[in-house]
């Protein structure tokens, strides 16, 4: 025992009092140790740093993933955006048939420039400015005469040849021929085309389902005793169309259709018209002949009964007129005011 100190015991056993203030004091110490401990810490938990370093995912780092996000999102939409547009253009630039691809097709440099041209026992090709469709000159060939035109190197869904034919003899036949290379390998697909009236200009049109390389396109009179005329050749190209998911659920036919008419030399001042109706969105390409001066009237309609001028197009003299517009009515119309001429009036459509 301590001097001066009584003797304390606890629980059986003897302790001493100083000792005893001492454990006392140090228990209040701990404890307000822990008491100043436990603010600080719950005051550093409940600071927003704190929160952030202990739970990242749910602070800072969602935010900042959730702008990524937003950010990518953004992104795809600009892309499929952007890829949405170049996609609409390659529709409208597939489906458009794309330049001539034959150099001198109407013979307008009144030669046989760009064509090869070989002739059976003297009767060669030539150049003939008596008898033109368009422009001042024609190509004549004899029996068993060809012309031939190398073609550039291009590739596409489809082709189409247009041109102009006539024939001193019916039923003459003229001999078409198309190059084509596929697998390394050069193939020739041949056409016979009867033309079954003398004298008069033939529309004639042959589309090739040639996925490959065409090279080299001919035409050759495989008649004996005729003469064939050949002018206004024309050999275009189709790309395939794209589609996408909106258009994949319905089923799409696309059209091609034509019409075509004459009339001999008569007073109609109300005009001689020929129309289409097939469906919308359509390329329209039109030829015009007409015998003299003369306007020519090109109009669309959405019911058949009011129709509205697009433009036209005045004739100083006797000639072809071709040319082309999109029409998004399903009624197109040429008309020609006629006063005592021919007039003859070609239409074709094909669906966009």
């Amino acid at each position: 025992m301590s001097e001066g100190w009584p003797d304390f015991w606890i629980r059986g056993k003897k302790i001493d009092l100083i000792d005893l203030v001492d454990t006392i004091n140090l228990i209040k110490q701990i404890n307000t140790i822990d008491t100043v401990n436990n603010l600080g810490t719950l005051n550093t938990i409940n600071t927003v740093d704190t929160i952030q370093k202990i739970n990242p995912q749910d602070t800072d780092n969602v935010v900042i993933d959730r702008i990524k996000l937003i950010n990518t999102i953004e992104t795809i939409n600009t892309l499929d955006t952007i890829n949405t547009i170049n996609a609409v253009n390659k529709i409208r630039m597939g489906e458009i048939y794309t330049a001539n691809y034959i150099r001198n097709g109407a013979f307008e440099t009144g030669t046989l420039e760009y064509w090869d041209a070989s002739g059976y026992a003297g009767q060669n090709p030539e150049i003939d400015s008596t008898v033109a469709y368009q422009g001042g000159y024609s190509v004549r060939l004899p029996y068993y005469a060809e012309i031939r035109q190398w073609l550039p190197l291009i590739r596409a869904k489809y082709f189409n040849l247009y041109f102009m034919a006539r024939t001193d003899t019916e039923d003459s036949v003229l001999r078409v021929g198309l190059q084509y290379i596929k697998d390394d390998t050069l193939y020739l697909e041949l056409s016979d085309v009867t033309i079954p009236v003398a004298n008069e200009w033939v529309y004639v049109g042959i589309k090739y389902d040639i996925t490959d390389t065409c090279r080299r396109i001919s035409f050759e009179n495989m008649t004996d005793g005729s003469n064939i005329w050949v002018d206004a050749i024309q050999f275009t190209l189709g790309a395939e169309r794209l589609v996408y998911q909106a258009e994949k659920d319905r089923t799409i036919t696309p059209y091609e259709v034509e019409t075509s008419g004459e009339i001999a030399a008569a007073d109609n001042t109300s005009g001689y018209s020929l129309k289409l109706n097939k469906g919308y969105a359509q390329l329209v390409q039109f030829m015009v002949y007409v015998g003299g001066a003369a306007e020519i009237y090109i109009n669309t309609s959405p019911n058949d009964v009011n129709y509205a001028t697009l433009w036209t197009k005045s004739m100083t003299s006797a000639g072809w007129y071709t040319d082309w517009d999109f029409n998004a009515f399903p009624y197109f119309q040429i008309s020609v005011p006629t006063t005592g001429i021919d007039v003859k009036i070609w239409i074709r459509a094909v669906q966009i």
